[in-house]
């Protein structure tokens, strides 16, 4: 759609509001609220060949235990549980030395966000190229650890077709929350 210009005041026609929501580059696909006290959260219904790349977003939840959260790719009952490349690293506020984890065919993304412990936040904040797409699937994370902010990407190898995905916190629980998924419109 060519992009148009509107003025104040202006009364859109159904045509020009439905082009207008078809062609919005980052499009709401589905949310899951997350149960109390669960060791892990199955997101269904997360990926199709409607869109090749999504962003994630996990907001207001919680976590028992400090700990990393974890993704792993799903299709119909199906975990992928290897393959999985992935690094993060991140300098404290306060300067210093950089910090560094990583994974080397693991079973997880293992490091794609964060729970700070009971009472505190839980979030995940990615986006995820190819998981519909029988392809390797890459994966870019950012959030923040206490005292430092967190950067890391990663690759999953097998050329598998994944629909789903589930988050798992490496110690304790998660209770509460919105895990929301948004994608990226084609050109």
């Amino acid at each position: 759609m060519p992009d148009q210009t509107f003025t104040a005041g202006q009364i859109l026609t159904a045509s020009q509001q439905s082009a207008l929501q078809t062609n919005i580059g980052l499009t709401f696909v589905k949310s899951q609220t997350v149960g109390t006290g669960v060791s892990s959260v199955i997101v269904t219904d997360a990926f199709s060949a409607t869109y090749d790349a999504y962003k994630v977003i996990y907001a207001n939840g919680t976590n028992s235990t400090a700990a990393y959260l974890g993704v792993q790719l799903r299709t119909g009952t199906s975990t992928s549980t290897t393959s999985y490349y992935h690094s993060f690293s991140g300098a404290p506020y306060a300067g210093g030395a950089v910090s560094s984890a990583g994974t080397n065919n693991g079973s997880s993304f293992e490091y794609m966000g964060y729970g700070f412990g009971t009472g505190e936040w839980a979030t995940l904040n990615f986006e995820i190229i190819n998981p519909f797409l029988a392809r390797k699937t890459v994966v870019s994370n950012t959030g923040a650890l206490s005292n430092q902010p967190m950067f890391g990407g990663g690759v999953h190898t097998q050329a598998v077709s994944y629909d789903q995905f589930v988050v798992t916190p490496s110690a304790g629980t998660l209770t509460g929350g919105t895990i929301t998924v948004y994608g990226y419109r084609k050109a």
